[in-house]
């Protein structure tokens, strides 16, 4: 099996290197602190959705463990806490917005769910603080760009409003 080295970690004079990780597209790297963090990607030796974990700053990772819908197309993850964060994708059209949720730093990842009521497609999820954040992407059509809001932390999300004049976005900051 062909690996590579991940370097993610300055130490304040040099680069310190992680045990090897299996090759894959690794899409998405998240730290929730500086000892906990995740690596989402596709084709992650099972050619599913996947995630590795680490508890000790990207040092070790986990074995490879698949997202519960191995179809997820993970595009953007955010940590509220410490604790909790959320990941979003589609599915493998590309033409439903779906969603996990993790409350124990990612080590684990609930169920895949269909994220809103279905009409947005994410592109990227971001929080202002533990209770306010945004997603924002597209229609399934890539017709309109659309964004939700989550006043509670991402337990519940406003209905996807449309922002006129724009058909895709891929970005937003707070």
């Amino acid at each position: 099996m062909t690996r590579v080295y991940i370097l993610i970690r300055w130490t304040g004079g040099d680069w310190v290197s992680p045990e090897r990780l299996p090759v894959g597209a690794l899409s998405l790297v998240a730290f929730s602190s500086s000892t906990n963090g995740v690596i989402f990607g596709e084709a992650l030796l099972t050619g599913k959705s996947s995630y590795l974990y680490t508890s000790d700053g990207g040092q070790n990772w986990s074995d490879v463990k698949q997202l519960a819908d191995g179809s997820f197309s993970t595009f953007s993850v955010a940590f509220t806490s410490s604790t909790n964060g959320m990941v979003v994708g589609t599915n493998a059209s590309g033409n439903t917005g779906l969603c996990s949720y993790t409350t124990d730093a990612g080590q684990t990842w609930s169920d895949v769910k269909t994220f809103s009521d279905g009409t947005l497609v994410p592109s990227l999820i971001t929080f202002s603080s533990a209770t306010n954040g945004v997603v924002v992407g597209t229609n399934a059509n890539n017709t309109q760009g659309l964004y939700s809001y989550t006043t509670d932390g991402g337990l519940t999300w406003s209905t996807p409003a449309v922002i006129n004049g724009l058909k895709v976005i891929i970005a937003a900051a707070f």
